[in-house]
């Protein structure tokens, strides 16, 4: 009778671990470097002009800031000045950020984006930025990310914050858009571990 209660008990414990395994998706570490995230989705940056030489956001997979002793992170290089004018009433400014692809994933069961965030103390860094993310129906939902610091700190977004997302069993992309609420309009911003949990 105890082999069989342990055997349960060893069952019970194995499919508790496989649904909260199931319940987390990781979508980019960056211990790869590379064009592709860590479920085979592209990525890279965009500009609002590809022609306007003077602003731009480049990125980079760096090991020497990460979260944790190994792997790597995003290094994302912005600049968000410019002798053009895109945005009404931001003479100066333009927009620009950082793409990847969640290739159609499944986060309905989840509840919550969640990704760590620093600043660049030598280079500078904004301390607000918009998150947005795209469902493969249309939905595009941004948030606005406060606070960011020298120190990494973990982001944590409530889906529910983003509205507009109408089907979250078909994930289209995640992306970093730097514009006008930026509080420093270039600089360098390093994220890791991008997750639905």
């Amino acid at each position: 009778m105890s082999k069989i209660l342990s055997l349960l008990m060893l069952i019970s414990v194995f499919l508790f671990c496989q649904t909260v395994l199931a319940e987390e998706i990781l979508v980019d570490d960056f211990d790869e470097d590379g064009l592709e995230n860590s479920i085979g989705g592209e990525r890279g940056v965009w500009n609002c002009n590809d022609n306007d030489s003077e602003q731009y956001c480049e990125f980079e997979i760096t090991e020497d800031e990460r979260v944790g002793e190994n792997g790597s992170a995003l290094m994302l290089s912005y600049d968000l000045t410019t002798g053009t004018n895109y945005i009404d009433g931001y003479p100066g400014i333009a927009y620009n950020g950082y793409w990847t692809r969640l290739n159609d994933i499944d986060v309905s069961e989840a509840k919550n984006l969640t990704f760590y965030v620093k600043g660049d103390k030598e280079d500078g860094f904004t301390q607000t930025l918009w998150v947005e993310l795209k469902d493969n129906a249309g939905g595009v939902s941004r948030f606005q990310v406060r606070g960011v610091t020298e120190e990494w700190q973990k982001v944590q977004i409530p889906l529910n914050k983003f509205p507009q997302i109408k089907d979250r069993s078909s994930m289209y992309e995640f992306v970093v858009v730097f514009d006008q609420i930026c509080t420093d309009k270039e600089g360098v911003i390093y994220i890791d571990d991008i997750k639905f949990e």
